[in-house]
């Protein structure tokens, strides 16, 4: 069953550029995405800090429970 749409950029503003792309570093708390849901938007947290090794969703793609969307290499 389909929870909503993954989005890597904000589809709110015009030529918004992606939160995150393979290989971006990121930080604990940093914004790495957007599930649009209900008509509204939730915003996705980087868990912890490291790099974004893989993005497993395709922009603007349906999203369902428990799918990863990211592999993130934890910073030690």
């Amino acid at each position: 069953r389909e929870v909503g749409t993954f989005y890597l950029t904000d589809p709110r503003i015009p030529n918004a550029k992606p939160y995150v792309k393979k290989g971006s570093k990121v930080k604990k708390g940093d914004i790495v995405a957007l599930i649009k849901r209900l008509g509204f938007y939730d915003e996705i947290y980087s868990p912890c800090d490291g790099k974004i090794r893989e993005i497993y969703v395709k922009d603007n793609s349906p999203v369902d429970y428990n799918k990863p969307l990211f592999k993130i290499r934890h910073k030690h």
